[in-house]
């Protein structure tokens, strides 16, 4: 398997990544070294267990993230995943060479939809003028959207778009999903909670083959938009886009129930999107969120406190500072104890990664000095302070432990 780097200088280079797996990160010692402030000394590792190819979290500062998808630990890769660390993204694939999603989209989306969301009211407003200027160029026989004419007829690429849209005077809720160039984008907005979420994912070929197979249904093909009905005090659109060259519809239903034939293609392409960019994990409430996240800082809060008492404890606050911010950082009205939990995780990273230097230090110091039973009690405390045995750290002090204690060994029979 490979990663292709997606941004940058860099960008479109392939890196085949070993055998055993890959460590990513600051350290020259990594297989895979980032030159960037925001990818921790050992940010992430690419590993494969049982002949499947997963992606861990070393516990960084910043995290990690799988098709815009926060990692937790670890996460199954599948081709064409777009992996996340720090600032850097990468394709994994088989492939030599693949087509590139845009640079920086993640990033760029998440910015403007956090830093430039209007309000509820004011975006109510908006999008009832927007349905009133449609009804009327519907009934006025007018060409179609933009979303559908800006795409010129003789390109050979498959491009999708649809949407659903639920107002009521509570709430906006919208889903979005594109396909561009071979990536496939979902988005998620839930006003009255607060909430926002962001996917993405470059397809593989037989992957795009089965969303045409999807969307290039002929009974959807033949559909076309019904009258406008008044809007009211709420508002339901779901409209669906999709062009190849010169094959293509553009369908869509405002206030008025879908047709058949729309809803079939409506769900597959839905079971489609959540089954390729998990988009199972939003169908948590925020309520249920905000208990787990605030149950994870209290324990974080205390393992580092009681960071004398147990030697893992470091590490395990480590853990639960890093789910807290998974949890919350989508949210635009962050909890209080949001910054505390980042402050806290880089406090804890930063002691945690100072004590595994100082040991690592110290055990080699005293085997080249010959004290190995002093250089076996530093490598093994490096092995009790993290709990997982595929930390680069906690990799080589066991290498570095197995040394030592064959070295022990020869010496006690010479006695």
């Amino acid at each position: 398997m490979k990663l292709v780097h997606i941004e940058g200088k860099l960008r479109g280079e392939v890196v085949t990544l070993p055998p055993l797996g890959c460590c990513i990160g600051r350290e020259n010692d990594n297989d895979l070294v980032l030159e960037d402030p925001d990818v921790s000394s050992y940010h992430a590792k690419i590993e494969q267990v049982d002949g499947l190819w997963r992606l861990r979290d070393l516990g960084s500062t910043n995290g990690s993230a799988l098709n815009g998808q926060p990692v937790r630990d670890s996460a199954m890769l599948s081709e064409g995943d777009v992996i996340q660390t720090g600032s850097k993204r990468f394709v994994f694939t088989s492939h030599d060479s693949v087509v590139l999603p845009a640079a920086e989209f993640s990033q760029e989306t998440k910015l403007i939809s956090k830093r430039h969301r209007v309000p509820l009211l004011a975006g109510v407003l908006v999008l009832m003028l927007v349905i009133v200027c449609l009804a009327v160029g519907l009934r006025q026989s007018a060409p179609p959207p933009a979303v559908v004419s800006a795409v010129p007829e003789n390109a050979t690429h498959l491009m999708l778009r649809y949407e659903t849209l639920q107002v009521t005077p509570q709430n906006v809720f919208r889903f979005y999903l594109e396909l561009d160039r071979g990536t496939l984008s979902a988005s998620v907005d839930d006003l009255a909670n607060e909430r926002q979420f962001e996917r993405e994912k470059l397809l593989s070929p037989e992957q795009l083959a089965e969303l045409e197979s999807i969307v290039f249904q002929e009974s959807f093909l033949a559909l076309r938009t019904p009258a406008v009905r008044g809007t009211g005090s709420r508002t339901q659109i779901a409209q669906l886009t999709v062009r190849k060259g010169r094959k293509g519809n553009h369908v869509a239903y405002i206030n008025s129930p879908a047709e058949p034939d729309f809803e079939i293609v409506a769900t597959e392409l839905s079971g489609f999107a959540e089954s390729h960019l998990d988009l199972a994990a939003i169908a948590i409430s925020r309520e249920e969120l905000l208990e787990s996240a605030h149950r994870r800082f209290t324990h974080g809060e205390r393992l580092f406190a009681e960071r004398d008492v147990n030697t893992p404890n470091v590490y395990l606050a480590i853990e639960e500072f890093s789910h807290v911010l998974q949890l919350v950082s989508d949210l635009d009205n962050r909890p209080e104890y949001y910054a505390k939990a980042l402050m806290l995780k880089r406090e804890a990273q930063n002691l945690l990664d100072k004590e595994l230097q100082d040991l690592t230090f110290r055990g080699q110091t005293h085997r080249k000095l010959g004290e190995l039973e002093l250089a076996r009690a530093a490598f093994l405390r490096i092995v009790e302070m993290v709990p997982d045995r595929e930390h680069p750290r906690v990799s080589r002090a066991r290498k570095e432990l197995g040394y030592l204690e064959a070295q022990i060994e020869k010496r006690r029979r010479k006695r």
